[in-house]
């Protein structure tokens, strides 16, 4: 019995640090625990793509469209052409907003723009949903806080 019990706790102590591990690997290709702290504040420039007038995605400056992974002290703009949009976070924001949504301002013309500074205390290694909506329809993303 007393074997048994060994092993038992043996196997949960390697489950336990291979789920760690994984964890502190899932913030994405080189991103590990000690990528924030490694590297200068980024700006994230992302445009708000519509199709038939609704958000049909959020392009970051790479083309691509999945989640953006981020670090506190990293400037996030959205950005759209032509129209205003509206940002709402579901739940906790990464910015400290205090209030659930926010709208974007003209700061070109034609052009409409929503940026902050993500939070130390933001949330860190979770999705963080939120939504995009212009002219009343919505798109839903998220960003991701590593540490």
């Amino acid at each position: 019995m007393d074997d048994s019990r060994n092993r038992n706790m043996k196997v949960a102590v390697v489950v336990a640090a291979a789920c760690m591990a994984l964890t502190s690997c899932a913030n994405g290709p080189g991103r590990a625990d000690a990528a924030c702290a490694d590297r200068k504040n980024e700006q994230h420039k992302l445009t708000i793509v519509l199709k038939d007038g609704k958000p049909e995605k959020v392009e970051k400056q790479d083309g691509k469209s999945d989640e953006l992974h981020a670090c506190p002290g990293d400037d996030i703009r959205w950005k759209l052409k032509d129209d205003g949009f509206e940002i709402q976070f579901v739940g906790r924001d990464p910015f400290d907003w205090g209030s659930a949504s926010h709208k974007a301002k003209p700061i070109d013309k034609g052009v409409w723009a929503l940026s902050d500074v993500v939070s130390s205390n933001a949330p860190r290694g979770v999705p963080l949903k939120y939504s995009v909506t212009v002219r009343g329809n919505t798109l839903d993303p998220k960003i991701i806080v590593d540490n």
